[in-house]
């Protein structure tokens, strides 16, 4: 879906601006608590260690790219077959871990 939301934000035109629209996307995969949250405006709300990581590779993340995590690699390596590309080990939670570009979808299962 994050390939796709990229691909779509191409054609996406902002009137009186240059520039085309761009989006940093980062994906971690793990636990998260969910809540509705508040009474007069309610709102719905992720809570956890994977919203804070997946939000620290969005912010560490280029514009118009997919930054994933490795767990998230080894999710995808478990389903559909997508081109994955290594990136250098980025400061998450305080800690270096690697992490990977997601390029796109392939045609056929590694």
């Amino acid at each position: 879906m994050a390939l796709d939301v990229i691909d779509a934000l191409k054609t996406v035109t902002v009137e009186g601006k240059i520039d085309k629209l761009q989006l940093r996307i980062g994906v971690h995969t793990g636990a998260v608590l969910a809540g509705v949250i508040g009474f007069k405006k309610p709102r719905y709300l992720l809570f956890g260690d994977t919203v804070a990581i997946a939000h620290q590779l969005q912010m560490t993340g280029q514009a118009g790219k997919v930054h994933i995590s490795e767990p998230t690699v080894f999710m995808l390596k478990i389903g559909t077959a997508f081109m994955i590309e290594p990136r250098q080990k980025v400061i998450l939670q305080g800690k270096a871990k690697k992490t990977f570009w997601l390029k796109s979808k392939t045609a056929a299962p590694r």
